[in-house]
C-alpha cells in the first residue's frame, strides 16, 4: 500500500486523559483511552470500527480529527504530519475533516434553524461556497456564472441543495431541529459534514439512536454519498451486523489498542482474535436452528480499568485461550494471513 493510497495515517497513537484527584486536583492516574494505534485509513474506502463501549473508538476518531490532546504518536492526512500543527496551520485542513456524530437530537443547536447550521461551516470557510456552487452549476449543465448574485442567495442555494442531496425538502429550510424527526435530525447533520466537501468523514455510531428501518435509510444514504462524493469513512460502532452492511474493511478495538483487522468478509468468516471471536458467536442468526446450534463464547470478568491496563496483551485476564506468555508480552499487531492482521500469540480457531 503506497503512501498515494493512504488518507489517513497513525502511527503509535496514544491519548491518555488525566484523572486527577486530592485537594490541588492534580493527577493522581492516567486513562489510557488511545494506547499506542498504528492504523491505515484508504483513500475510497470505509473502515469500521468495533468494540465494547469504552474501548476507545470515539477517542480515536476524535484524535484523527485533532479534536483532542494527542500524548503520543504521529497522524499523517494524505501524507503530511499533523500531529504537531498548532490550530493557525491546521485550519485550512478542517475542511478535509469532518463528523457525524452519534445524537441526532444533541449535536444540533436548538436555536438555530436548518439554514443556520448548515451554513455555518461555509462562512468559516468562504471559500467552499463557491466551490459549491461550481458542483452545482456543473451538474445543472446550464452555463449560468456560479458566482452570480448576492453571497446571502448563494449560500442559501448551497444549504437547498444540501439538504435536496441528504432527501430533505429545500422549503424546510427555516424550521427548527425540534420539528424533525431522529432520521430527519440525523441527515441535517451529514448535510452539515458534507458542507465543505471533506476527504475524511468520521461517523461516530451514526445510527444507533434510530429505529432499525431508518437505520437502513441512513445507511443507503450514506453509501450514496460515498460513490457520489467520493467519502472515505470511518465508521464507528458496536453493533456487528451494520458495520458488516457497511465496511470494506474492520478494525477491532480493545482497551485502547486494534486487536484485528482484516476485510470485512475475511473477518465475519475467520476471526482470528479470541476477543473477535468472541463479539461474532453473539451475533444472532435469524436461522433458529443456526441459532441453537450456534456455539456462545461467554467471557468471564469484566473489562480491565483503562487506568491500569494489565501487563502483556490486555485481553489476556478474559482470553479462553491465555497463556503464561501472553501476560509477559504484548503481541504486537501482526499480519497473519493475506490482508489479516491480529495482536495476538496464539490466533486461529475459537476451538
Amino acid at each position: 500500500m503506497t503512501e498515494n493510497n493512504l488518507l489517513v495515517r497513525t502511527e503509535n497513537l496514544k491519548v491518555h486523559f488525566p484523572v486527577r484527584g486530592g485537594f490541588l486536583g492534580r493527577p493522581v492516574g492516567y486513562v489510557h483511552a488511545v494506547d499506542g494505534v498504528n492504523l491505515e485509513v484508504r483513500t475510497g474506502e470505509t473502515l469500521g470500527l468495533v468494540g465494547e463501549s469504552g474501548c476507545g473508538k470515539t477517542t480515536l476518531g476524535r484524535a484523527l480529527l485533532r479534536l483532542v490532546p494527542i500524548t503520543g504518536g504521529k497522524i499523517f492526512l494524505q501524507g503530511r504530519d499533523i500531529t504537531g500543527l498548532s490550530s493557525r496551520r491546521l485550519r485550512p485542513l478542517r475542511r478535509e475533516m469532518q463528523m457525524v456524530f452519534q445524537d441526532p437530537f444533541g449535536s444540533l443547536d436548538p436555536r438555530m434553524t436548518v439554514d443556520k447550521i448548515i451554513s455555518e461551516p461555509l462562512e468559516n470557510f468562504p471559500s467552499a461556497l463557491n466551490d459549491a456552487r461550481r458542483e452545482a452549476t456543473s451538474a445543472d449543465g446550464d452555463g449560468s456564472s456560479a458566482g452570480g448574485g448576492s453571497r446571502a442567495r448563494r449560500r442559501r442555494e448551497a444549504v437547498q441543495d444540501l439538504l435536496r442531496t441528504v432527501g430533505l425538502l429545500p422549503e424546510h429550510i427555516n424550521r427548527y431541529p425540534h420539528e424533525f424527526s431522529g432520521g430527519q435530525r440525523q441527515r441535517i447533520g451529514i448535510a452539515r459534514a458534507l458542507a465543505l466537501r471533506p476527504s475524511l468523514v468520521v461517523a461516530d455510531e451514526p445510527v444507533s439512536a434510530l429505529d432499525v428501518s431508518i437505520q437502513a435509510q441512513i445507511l443507503n444514504l450514506l453509501e450514496n454519498l460515498q460513490q457520489r462524493f467520493n467519502l472515505t469513512y470511518l465508521f464507528i460502532a458496536h453493533n456487528l451486523s451494520v458495520v458488516r452492511h457497511i465496511s470494506d474493511r474492520v478494525a477491532v478495538m480493545y482497551l485502547g489498542r486494534i486487536v484485528e483487522l482484516a476485510g470485512s468478509d475475511d473477518l465475519y468468516r475467520e476471526p482470528l482474535h479470541p476477543y473477535t471471536q468472541a463479539l461474532m458467536s453473539a451475533i444472532p442468526s435469524p436461522d433458529p436452528r443456526l441459532e441453537r446450534a450456534k456455539k456462545r463464547i461467554i467471557l468471564e470478568g469484566d473489562v480491565p480499568s483503562p487506568v491500569n491496563p494489565p501487563s502483556g496483551c490486555p485481553f489476556h485476564p478474559r482470553c479462553f485461550k491465555a497463556r503464561p506468555v501472553c501476560s509477559e508480552v504484548t503481541p504486537p499487531l501482526e499480519q497473519k494471513a493475506p490482508e489479516h492482521w491480529a495482536a495476538c500469540h496464539f490466533p486461529g480457531s475459537a476451538a
